[in-house]
């Protein structure tokens, strides 16, 4: 293949009050393909692939594969045009349980945060001096849970303790999302668990 390029494409589409950018383009690496991503806030909501056979040496084939993006990016952005609200759905800040403010009311709770399975932070009460460290080992913990949950017979992930020299959490996990409790240093976690186990309930 030669270094003839076909030309991309990108448009922006707009949903209530959120203004979405549209590109497609031809990708040699690593493998051949078409792709058009959509985007939204600096965050990709949805992707469509299209592997390409053909070769890249002649302008007949930067022609052809010009008009296959043309095409796959009129198609794109007609699905995204009809079903925005769906595709958007799983990157829009899902709204918190009920048990969200007692559990942040609770004595001895310094902070809160709502992660999803994959361990991205939909909540976070507030910032502080440990909210990056503490998120980062959440996270970290998620991952695990993730990973030996599928390759192991210890079961579903349910309730873990984090404890460093920085921070005490207790790392629940309800449904579909993870709840991190920060626990004041002074406080025991054996005196809160309860209270806070049956919250989630």
């Amino acid at each position: 293949m030669s270094s003839i390029q076909p030309a991309g494409i990108s448009s922006y589409l707009s949903w209530k009050e959120k203004k979405l950018y549209l590109q497609t383009e031809f990708a040699l690496r690593p493998q051949p393909r078409i792709t058009t991503t959509v985007s939204c806030e600096g965050e990709v909501i949805h992707k469509v692939e299209e592997a390409w056979e053909g070769g890249l040496r002649r302008e007949e084939d930067k022609k052809k594969l010009e008009s296959l993006i043309r095409r796959q990016h009129k198609q794109v952005r007609s699905v995204v045009r009809n079903k925005a609200e769906e595709i958007l759905a799983d990157h829009m800040p899902k709204p918190l349980p009920k048990f969200w403010e007692q559990l942040s009311k609770m004595e001895g709770i310094e902070n809160t945060f709502a992660f999803d399975q994959e361990g991205k932070v939909l909540y976070q009460e507030r910032e502080s001096d440990v909210s990056k460290k503490i998120t980062e080992n959440v996270i970290s913990a998620i991952q695990l849970a993730n990973f030996l949950s599928q390759l192991s017979k210890f079961g579903n992930f349910n309730k873990s303790i984090i404890q460093t020299d920085d921070f005490k959490v207790i790392l629940f996990q309800r449904r579909d999302n993870y709840f991190a409790v920060h626990l004041n240093k002074e406080k025991e976690i054996e005196a809160v668990i309860h209270k806070i186990e049956n919250a989630l309930k």
